[in-house]
């Protein structure tokens, strides 16, 4: 028993630590996209996570079925849709804001769920997903002037990745997850590499600049393959609950970094704003396992009776 919670507590820090690496990989990304064409920065990322994955998983190329690969190819194209959305974004506004306003994905899944799978969202989705728009709101809306192409693509962004979550839980459900995400990171990689030459060609100076180099490498080898696998180790290990909670810390940790290393201006609405989003974030992600606890703690299971039978000595 201090064993598990020596475990838990070790694997709780270690979820909160990609929580950061996530948070400020906004800042990273941010600073990354300034120096080098977005395309090129997103097919290297995640051709640094794919090709790995693929090498230490290999055997299951062979192992997977035809529908795997659809099913792979899909997710891959609708994260490419996502991450192109909220890369420009991210390039036309704040960090602080691209963190802030992507995390509308976490509210919006049931929605995505209910149009593409006919699973109909419970009222107290609902419930928090009016939380959450008016949490963006106030983060959009600071005055008049700060609503800008940068925040509209972000948002798109964040819808395509909940499109993304809501694809890939389900078809986990009779595909290798680990296999879906190797497939997943060549598609985006493998796809942008060949679109990039729109931007231009290929940026050979990145290999002679250390920081727009170690920036990349970062995003790709940290924040995307190193996170994936510690994710998948960590999370067996902490209450579903728990884990939720640390994750969503991500927004909160991205706009708190944008503010510090890129002085992204704050105001009070988006401070409020940040908060109410944040609360609809875990709301939505928590509520289910913590009212299952509540049920069970109101109507316990019953006891059964203990087997009041005994042998009688027999008489001599």
């Amino acid at each position: 028993m201090e064993n598990n919670k020596v475990k838990s507590t070790f694997s709780a820090f270690g979820l909160l630590i990609i929580a950061v690496i996530w948070g400020l990989s906004f800042v990273i990304m941010k600073d990354a996209i300034s120096e080098a064409p977005v395309l090129y920065v997103l097919a290297i990322r995640f051709l640094l996570s794919g090709i790995p994955l693929s090498i230490i998983f290999f055997k299951k190329f062979f192992k997977a079925k035809k529908k795997d690969y659809i099913r792979g190819i899909i997710v891959g194209c609708v994260l490419i849709l996502s991450y192109v959305f909220q890369s420009y974004g991210c390039k036309y506004t704040t960090a602080s804001k691209n963190s802030l306003l992507t995390a509308i994905y976490g509210v919006v899944v049931p929605f995505v769920s209910w149009i593409i799978f006919k699973k109909k969202p419970k009222l107290i989705s609902v419930l928090f997903t009016i939380i959450a728009f008016g949490g963006v709101s106030l983060i959009l809306i600071q005055d008049l002037d700060t609503v800008n192409i940068g925040d509209i693509l972000t948002i798109i962004g964040g819808l395509f990745y909940a499109i993304q979550i809501v694809l890939v839980a389900e078809f986990a459900k009779d595909t290798d997850p680990i296999f879906l995400t190797m497939i997943e990171f060549l598609v985006v990689g493998l796809v942008l590499i060949c679109f990039a030459p729109i931007e231009g060609k290929f940026p050979t100076y990145l290999f002679t600049n250390p920081d727009l180099l170690w920036r990349i490498l970062f995003l790709g080898f940290v924040c995307t393959l190193l996170c994936f696998l510690f994710q998948s180790i960590l999370q067996k290990h902490v209450q579903v609950v728990a884990s939720g909670i640390i994750l969503s810390l991500e927004a909160p940790i991205g706009a708190i970094g944008g503010v510090l290393l890129h002085n992204d201006p704050i105001t009070p609405g988006m401070i409020i704003g940040m908060i109410l989003l944040f609360i609809a974030v875990v709301g939505i992600q928590t509520y289910e396992p913590i009212i299952e606890k509540i049920k069970m703690k109101m109507n316990p299971p019953p006891i059964e009776p203990a087997d009041e039978s005994t042998d009688e000595p027999m008489n001599e």
